[in-house]
């Protein structure tokens, strides 16, 4: 598989990245339109008291299972690049306005990944807790909690400002991986995926998932949020399989078609300290990893009871 380095990163708004691709076997180049995605859902004005949308309690005990209708954003063929919007508002529970209220803590995957690129596990963007992230690969396509980590790491995966953790496997890129865009500012090409200004990205390879661990600090209630799930590039592949699961329970699972996206709800699940809630990125039923660099943005927080 052939590739060219791509060393250049647009800082300024509105400058254009153009960037020939990977072997189409397994990229595109990047020249399709581009598809707002909506972005991180932090409140920033939220009264004492005030509710927080609707959200779909599952015990750590349950049996069933959930899944997804996707909401696709785009057009049939096109390619969706979501805009993830930088964010600086404290992650700890502070006065009413700060943080929605019932909130005790937030994690946010791209913000924290994002100040600890080159850690695996990594904690909060404030240090102030355990190492609850972690970042890892399926050795089939078996979701069975058995998820060693990610063993490399580059600060410079494809394209400058683009830092991964990812296997040793020859190709291009190396797979699964998962990365992030450390600058805010600009959208920098990933192969022919574009990723948006400081998002989070899972790439799966034939038979192995991309997946990203959360392990809980805490017993009791946690929110999850979707806030975005999008497959990156639509020109080659067939889309990607979402899940999130604790430990070996579905929570949630969306099939995403090439270049869409997913609208997801909201879940509420009961955890214990030290179980562990996995985000998993699988190239689909065909078991195709053809141009799939998925976006994933999620939101945890912890609720008071």
């Amino acid at each position: 598989m052939r590739k060219q380095a791509v060393r250049g990163v647009a800082i300024a708004a509105g400058l254009v990245l153009v960037v020939a691709g990977c072997s189409s076997s397994s990229h595109k180049g990047d020249n399709s339109p581009t598809t707002v995605f909506p972005t991180s859902r932090i409140p920033t004005s939220v009264p004492a008291g005030a509710t927080t949308r609707p959200s779909t309690t599952v015990k750590a005990s349950a049996t069933t299972t959930s899944s997804s209708t996707v909401t696709t954003t785009s057009t049939p063929g096109a390619t969706t690049v979501p805009t993830v919007a930088a964010t600086t508002t404290t992650q700890k529970a502070g006065p009413p306005g700060t943080v929605a209220a019932g909130i005790v803590f937030r994690w946010k995957l791209g913000l924290d990944f994002r100040t600890h690129p080159g850690h695996n596990p990594f904690s909060d963007s404030q240090n102030s807790g355990p190492a609850v992230w972690s970042l890892r690969q399926g050795y089939s396509l078996s979701r069975n909690g058995l998820y060693p980590l990610l063993p490399s790491f580059s600060s410079t995966f494809e394209s400058d400002g683009l830092s991964a953790w990812h296997a040793d496997s020859a190709g291009c890129p190396k797979l699964p991986a998962i990365g992030i865009n450390i600058i805010l500012d600009a959208q920098i090409p990933q192969c022919s995926a574009t990723i948006a200004g400081g998002a989070a990205f899972l790439e799966p390879s034939v038979g192995h998932p991309a997946i990203v661990g959360w392990t809980s600090p805490f017993t009791g209630l946690a929110d999850i949020s979707h806030d975005a799930v999008a497959d990156l590039d639509g020109t080659c592949g067939d889309g990607i399989s979402y899940y999130v699961d604790l430990g070996t329970q579905q929570i949630r699972s969306a099939r995403i078609t090439n270049g869409n996206s997913a609208t997801l709800p909201d879940d509420r699940v009961r955890v214990v300290k030290g179980q562990t809630l996995y985000f998993i990125v699988d190239p689909g039923p065909a078991d195709d990893a053809s141009c799939d660099a998925t976006q994933v943005e999620v939101t945890i927080d912890q609720r008071v009871g």
